[in-house]
């Protein structure tokens, strides 16, 4: 698998510009980006996003009344464009950028694997570089006319056991963090240090009351000296617990008492239920609520878990329906991962032809398409299923017959938990990246005469917006309605605009002229832009 990244030597190139822009720091960046956007032009004849995700989307084009458009369900694409996701798209930009064209399909895709290598060789987890490798070699294997079923399925599973590989390095990766810290974290106890936790925004009140306290100045909560640290060990793992240095910092504004809204409680893990809707009342009377959002049943607080044994999803049987066509049987299957299916999916899909489309979801924003999937129905008809909201993955392979009412209940619940999982996955990371913001506030200086920025768009400076020590960039700080700030916008000397990765952006706000501004105003002006 090596030679796929080393015969094109050009494209190697690419790969470690990509990779000194991602983990180069501030300093070095500009040049970095320089390095990167030579070494694309060079290997292949266009730039790519500084922010790029690593995901690549080929769309078909019919020229149509003079203009170029997406071409639809039967139409013979004239040509296919390539576009890269970026990563810091803001809202009402296009996520992704544009990048060539090319006359057929198989140019397309064998440039789409040239660039999904570029992404591999850029990760800096050898693991995850090489299973992305495996995944761009399965694709070409599914691809290529002349596969057997047996090289099909010898690439999956060489691909799946990368992927294995990988899970269980992380989880090692974690264990040593786990047990390199805990030796420390008695030291710092012992020497009447900090022990900082990493405690999500919504749990902050369990905390308190466990005994936690606030430093502003660290913008992290801490175990007090003589406070017992086992109670907080669920907010260690995985924090960063280290003693941090003293420094001057930016203490994030806090809203007076009146405006604050009431702290809701942490929210344990659901037990979530395989249950069809004509048993809805027996499971009901059981104890079992239903979530509108994961639109699945759950074991509520006062729950006869014995009488709820039977819907657990590991309970579930599988259960023959009616006999159906290969596409029909596809079709539900995409239903039941939450993916739209013929109208609602914007074409007459599942379309079974061995190639990747994109629909929406059950849940998704308008316009976006979150639903993957792939159908085959040469030899026996497979494909793969992909709702890239709810994190549900699906390998189909038909068995002539419909899914039964328990068991789409069943991957409603198995969907529901990997949605309760990413949520509590990106409540940590945004947490993170709010303490992260707090500390850079440190470096940051409030404008009193107009950046680069301001000046090109004739704004005057105002109270509640920084920048550098050397005036040129600009910083706009963004709160929650309790005054916590959770992301920074920021913004280069050309305009170029991004916001914090992996921050809360949703519910936040910028106040023109700062929180104190905000406390003594009036009346409120609400602008979105």
């Amino acid at each position: 698998m090596n030679d796929l990244i080393e015969n094109r030597r050009p494209d190697a190139v690419v790969a470690a510009t990509f990779l000194d822009l991602k983990t180069g720091n501030t300093n070095s960046r500009e040049r970095d980006r320089q390095a990167f956007d030579t070494a694309a032009d060079n290997a292949l004849g266009f730039t790519l996003p500084h922010d790029w995700t690593g995901e690549v989307r080929v769309v078909g084009v019919i020229e149509r009344d003079g203009e170029l458009q997406s071409a639809a369900v039967g139409d013979t694409p004239e040509a296919y464009h390539l576009y890269a996701r970026k990563g810091d798209a803001q809202p009402g930009e296009d996520a992704f950028a544009y990048l060539t064209a090319t006359r057929t399909l198989g140019e397309a895709d064998e440039l789409a694997d040239r660039l999904a290598l570029i992404d591999a060789n850029a990760q800096t987890d050898q693991y995850e570089k090489a299973t992305r490798v495996a995944r761009v070699q399965e694709d070409r294997v599914r691809r290529d006319p002349n596969s057997t079923d047996e090289d099909i399925s010898a690439a999956k599973e060489a691909r799946k056991a990368l992927e294995a590989r990988a899970f269980v390095a992380a989880e090692q990766a974690k264990t040593s963090q786990r047990d390199a810290e805990q030796p420390k974290a008695a030291q710092r106890a012992a020497s009447g240090e900090r022990q900082f936790i990493n405690v999500p925004f919504k749990e902050k009140d369990e905390a308190k009351q466990l005994g936690a306290r606030w430093d502003r100045k660290e913008q992290s909560w801490y175990v007090p000296a003589g406070v017992a640290a086992a109670p907080f060990a669920k907010w260690a793992q995985g924090a960063a617990t280290a003693a941090v240095e003293p420094r001057k910092a930016q203490e994030a504004p806090q809203a007076h008492a009146g405006g604050q809204k009431a702290a809701t409680a942490p929210q344990e893990a659901r037990q979530y239920l395989a249950v069809p809707y004509e048993q809805r009342n027996a499971a009901k009377a059981a104890g079992a609520l239903w979530d509108k959002a994961a639109k699945s049943w759950y074991a509520g607080p006062r729950a006869d878990m014995a009488k709820l044994e039977r819907w657990k999803p590991e309970n579930v049987q599988a259960q023959q329906g009616p006999a159906m066509t290969p596409r029909e049987e596809f079709a539900e299957a995409m239903r039941s991962a939450g993916l739209f299916t013929g109208s609602n999916a914007q074409g007459d899909h599942p379309i079974m032809d061995g190639k990747r489309h994109r629909v929406p979801v059950e849940g998704g924003k308008k316009g976006a398409l979150d639903g993957f999937y792939v159908g085959h129905l040469d030899g026996h008809p497979a494909g793969r299923i992909i709702n890239n909201k709810t994190g549900t993955d699906i390998t189909w392979k038909s068995k002539g017959y419909a899914l039964s009412d328990q068991e789409k209940a069943k991957l409603q619940a198995e969907a529901a938990e990997k949605l309760a999982q990413r949520a509590a996955e990106q409540d940590k990371l945004q947490e993170a990246t709010a303490q992260r913001v707090g500390r850079q506030m440190a470096d940051l200086v409030p404008v009193e005469q107009p950046t680069p920025y301001l000046q090109a768009k004739g704004i005057e400076a105002h109270a509640g917006v920084f920048t550098d020590r050397e005036g040129q960039k600009t910083y706009i700080p963004a709160f929650d309605a309790d005054g916590k700030q959770w992301t920074m916008q920021y913004i280069q000397e050309d305009g170029t605009k991004r916001f914090a990765k992996d921050s809360k952006k949703e519910g936040c706000f910028h106040p023109v002229g700062g929180m104190d501004a905000l406390a003594a105003a009036p009346a409120l002006v609400i602008s979105e832009g």
